[in-house]
């Protein structure tokens, strides 16, 4: 994989997050501010326009500046914490013109780092952790298998997560001050995040 997978990604997430606005709306419109689906599908469809047109080839440079188009074009909180984490991560692969699924995983692990540092949340808490960290462990579980392999296990992992926070008491956010009526409620940055995976699997 090198710089024109990660331009396939871009494609792929600005089309995944056009399609899932309305849905992501409706999540957030109970579980936040309801912005989520307006903001990231906005957000993704400017890194789409600002990737693929690059010249650059360094991978970890484009995953930083994929961070850095969020950043700008969409604040929201979780616009502010997917920046992070792909700016964060996108440092770990800085100098390489090509990345294989352990790569990917590395990247990740920065990314997850990132916004747990800047978030202050754990896995279990009703955030975008809880599909974040079952599709890495996903990834690392199959990372001597080819990407689309990889990715599709991941996809699957991020997506049981998300259906997981149906289940969990959220401890950070708007929906927190809820408390145990917050847990039939599905995480929104959850969804987000299975988008993520999803639209990775789409482009390999």
């Amino acid at each position: 994989m090198n710089a024109d997978t990660i331009k396939k990604f871009t494609e792929k997430w600005a089309d995944l997050f056009l399609a899932n606005r309305d849905a992501l709306v409706e999540l957030d419109s109970v579980a936040g501010d309801g912005d989520i689906g307006l903001v990231l599908s906005d957000g993704f469809i400017k890194v789409r326009d600002r990737i693929i047109t690059s010249e650059e080839s360094d991978v970890g440079k484009l995953f930083y500046q994929v961070g850095k188009v969020l950043s700008s074009e969409a604040p929201s909180s979780m616009g502010t914490l997917l920046a992070t984490g792909f700016m964060h991560g996108g440092k770990i692969l800085r100098g390489s013109n090509e990345f294989s699924v352990e790569d990917l995983c590395r990247m990740f692990h920065g990314f997850a780092d990132a916004i747990m540092e800047m978030g202050g949340a754990k896995e279990g808490e009703k955030t975008a952790l809880d599909s974040l960290l079952p599709g890495l462990r996903a990834l690392e579980n199959n990372a001597s298998e080819n990407p689309s392999k990889a990715l599709s296990e991941a996809v699957a992992a991020a997506d049981q997560g998300f259906e997981n926070t149906k289940n969990m008491i959220a401890k950070h956010g708007r929906i927190a001050v809820r408390g145990e009526d917050s847990r039939t409620i599905a995480d929104p940055g959850a969804k987000a995040v299975a988008i993520i995976f999803e639209g990775m699997k789409e482009a390999v």
